[in-house]
């Protein structure tokens, strides 16, 4: 059935009677055709359905149907339709009324006084005895002295076979009006087709969707615009022996960094004086986020590469200045930004290498500059220290922590589509407080299967999803994250998708469109590159999933950001499902008004055709 058929009309096709083609006629199809029996009529075999060969067929010696059977009825009715047809392309059959028409396309709409759920586009089927009786009444009453069948079939008063009468006349009256509208059908061309009129609607369509199209992508433009004058709210910090030789170089080089994260000198006494805890200390800092990076200068390096070159001996030059940092924390802005920061920093300190080895050279003789030639040409190399495990930094890892979250958007919204058959099917089954409670029980136990399958699809491609936690706990919590992700997201498309349906249908897309966008503009890098409006990112479902997939893929610190994650996240889940209730009184108290509207200009039809069959009676009796 049709989402929600009566919706779909409107006053102006109800005005004018517009009709569909023939194409999507049950007796084109073969499809069963509604009885439109009176109210008093009980429904039997006989009057609920028939099933009507094509009226063509009867004329079509090829067709299997065309054959009579020995049922006297079959051959009365291939008569009767055939007749019928006859009758609809002469000019009687021109100026049949067409309100009967509307009969079976309102059949199956709700009737005034039953209140059932209008959830996704279905109306329980329990309410189509009411809506026949109601519809029925409105529409074929009192006709009964103005109308009248030229057939066989009409010349019979047995009561018992009115309900059959009623239908026979529903389906004359369905292909008359549906003849009269192919043959009233005009051109492009045609003087009557109002070209301006539609170049001006398709206009305004353009405008508006250029319009909004600019809006959303300008959002996620936004985020990246004038990015690299906000790497300076990136901190790292510099360890240093201020009395050092080599460690002033080291500063000198930080200051030559092209706007590329804040360098802050910092004194290895303000941290500890204990050098050998230097190392540990600070990759705790890394790690627990407070810091983006550390540059490690070695207490004490320069007087013992100084010592070094006077007794000839060897020095380890790659151990004296150590970079220190997390990928872990921010994939993308790791690679994308502070790894290349990390290599000028190499760079410009190179190049400041041999103003440090002239000063080095004033405290040797010549014979030590001699022995130390080769040493002192060796150039003083950065080690790195990266505090995320090499092995989990694989290329596929940008599955399930970047496209990943995309695809999860797409499946709450794949979801909803897929399962409103089934959906419709219940709801013609239950009352509304136990549909209710079905909605959002099935809803989540959707959610929880879709994410075990996309867990499952991790451990099939062996992406190292147990970093954080043991194996069984950290299947189970991969699984938990994807769950909440996706029944945040899925939940607040359910909300707005019902909403906009009965409101402005046509702007589920752009909706769509726009909860896109809105969530990924500020997710795959730190809020501190982009605006402070951005920082609305902090409670989008996408954020806080990503930075939950980052904690479990890469090990990072669980207090820093898991737990505000997670209380987002369940937020959002408890707020959608509260708020699905109201959200489907709405559409259907917005759907019953629709319908109680629609029903009154039948009657007002009704009323309009009454008085023209009144005054063409009066005509043709003045005539006579």
């Amino acid at each position: 059935m049709d989402p929600l058929r009566l919706s779909q009309i409107d006053e102006a096709s109800l005005s004018s009677l517009s009709l569909r083609s023939l194409d999507s006629d049950p007796l084109s199809t073969g499809q069963h055709v509604r009885s439109y029996h009176p109210p008093d009529q009980p429904k039997t075999r006989q009057n609920s359905t028939a099933s009507v060969p094509a009226p063509w067929a009867a004329d079509d010696p090829k067709t299997p149907d065309s054959h009579p059977r020995r049922n006297s009825g079959f051959r009365r009715r291939a008569s009767t339709l055939t007749s019928w047809l006859k009758r609809a392309v002469s000019e009687e059959g021109l100026q049949e009324p067409s309100s009967r028409r509307l009969t079976r396309q309102f059949t199956q709409q709700t009737a005034p006084g039953t209140s059932p759920f209008y959830v996704d586009g279905l109306i329980p089927s329990s309410a189509n005895d009411a809506n026949e009786e109601v519809i029925s009444a409105v529409l074929n009453s009192d006709d009964s002295d103005t109308e009248s069948d030229h057939d066989d079939v009409g010349q019979t008063t047995s009561l018992s076979r009115a309900p059959t009468i009623t239908k026979l006349n529903s389906i004359r009256r369905q292909v008359t009006n549906e003849v009269k509208d192919k043959l009233t059908k005009i051109g492009f061309f045609d003087p009557k087709f109002n070209k301006i009129k539609t170049v001006l609607h398709f206009v305004k369509g353009y405008a508006f969707i250029t319009g909004v199209i600019m809006a959303i992508y300008s959002l996620y433009w936004g985020a990246m615009y004038h990015r690299n004058s906000r790497l300076r709210s990136f901190h790292f910090w510099v360890v240093v022996d201020e009395n050092d030789l080599l460690s002033q170089y080291v500063v000198e080089a930080t200051k030559m960094m092209p706007l590329i994260g804040t360098w802050l000198p910092k004194p290895y006494q303000t941290i500890s004086n204990d050098t050998d805890q230097l190392h540990s200390i600070l990759s705790h800092k890394v790690y627990r986020q407070q810091i983006w990076g550390a540059v490690l200068v070695q207490p004490g390096a320069g007087s013992r590469y100084l010592e070094a070159l006077q007794k000839g001996t060897s020095f380890n030059t790659s151990d004296v200045v150590e970079v220190i940092y997390e990928t872990g924390r921010d994939y993308v802005a790791e690679s994308s930004y502070f790894t290349r920061g990390f290599a000028q920093l190499q760079t410009f300190f190179t190049e400041l290498q041999p103003n440090m080895t002239a000063r080095l050279l004033e405290e040797l003789s010549d014979e030590q500059k001699l022995n130390s030639l080769q040493q002192l040409l060796t150039p003083i190399i950065f080690k790195t220290t990266d505090l995320t495990p090499s092995h989990l930094l694989v290329p596929i890892v940008a599955g399930p922590q970047q496209f990943g979250l995309v695809y999860l958007h797409l499946l709450s919204l794949l979801q909803f589509a897929f399962f409103q058959p089934y959906h419709n099917k219940i709801a013609s089954q239950l009352k509304d407080g136990s549909f209710l409670a079905f909605r959002l029980i099935s809803s989540q136990i959707t959610y929880l299967v879709l994410g075990l399958g996309y867990t499952l699809v991790q451990v099939f491609f062996q992406i190292d999803i147990y970093t954080a936690y043991p194996h069984k706990v950290g299947f189970l919590i991969f699984w938990l994250v994807s769950y909440l992700v996706l029944s945040s997201l899925g939940g607040v498309n359910e909300n707005i998708s019902i909403f906009l349906q009965a409101a402005k249908p046509n702007l589920i897309p752009m909706w769509m469109f726009f909860w896109m966008v809105s969530n990924i503009a500020p997710t795959y890098y730190p809020l501190n590159l982009s605006p402070k409006f951005y920082r609305y990112g902090y409670m989008m479902p996408i954020k806080n999933g990503y930075d939950l997939y980052k904690t479990l893929l890469f090990n990072t610190y669980k207090h820093a950001n898991m737990p505000r994650n997670v209380c987002v996240l369940i937020g959002w889940v408890v707020a959608t499902n509260c708020l699905l209730p109201f959200t489907m009184r709405f559409y259907t108290r917005v759907k019953e008004q629709e319908s109680k509207k629609k029903l009154r200009l039948l009657k007002k039809i009704k009323r309009l055709r009454k008085k023209k069959l009144h005054v063409s009676k009066q005509s043709e009796e003045y005539d006579g």
